[in-house]
């Protein structure tokens, strides 16, 4: 036997450890660290899984956003087709109040000339009834 070999046996002996009790607390220190790992990983999985179900409410919101600005550039008018358009309803509104106020000086003028003719017709109508009251009185006939 090798006296080297037997001095270790006797110091790992005489301080409470040998082969076998130090095979067993590695081994369970082992045990210790695969369990502390396995929390360690079950905590960051779940982290993780928060945190991409955060991410994805997330980008929700933003596919949501640009959803809403496609909608919108799609609805809205651009702004040069919009300013011919109210050039053209301007040039329509002007042609339409010129033809208002051509007609409105016609229906004027006519108006006026039917005033007119009716005007001339009641007096004629005035001037022939005295007349005929006048041929009456002078004729010497009873009125009533």
């Amino acid at each position: 036997m090798n006296p080297a070999h037997t001095d270790s046996e006797s110091d790992l002996s005489r301080s409470g450890w040998t082969i076998q009790t130090l095979y067993l607390h590695f081994a369970s220190l082992l045990v210790a660290q695969k369990e502390a790992v396995g929390l360690a990983q079950t905590a960051a999985d779940r982290a993780m899984n928060k945190a991409e179900g955060a991410t994805e409410k997330r980008f929700e919101g933003v596919n949501e956003f640009r959803a809403t600005l496609a909608d919108q550039q799609r609805m809205l008018m651009p702004r040069a087709e919009a300013e011919v358009f109210f050039k053209n309803m301007e040039v329509r509104l002007a042609a339409l109040e010129k033809i208002n106020f051509e007609s409105t000086g016609n229906s004027a003028g006519l108006s006026t000339g039917w005033a007119i003719i009716l005007a001339a017709i009641g007096f004629v109508t005035g001037v022939v009834g005295l007349i005929g009251f006048l041929f009456t009185l002078l004729k010497g006939e009873k009125i009533l």
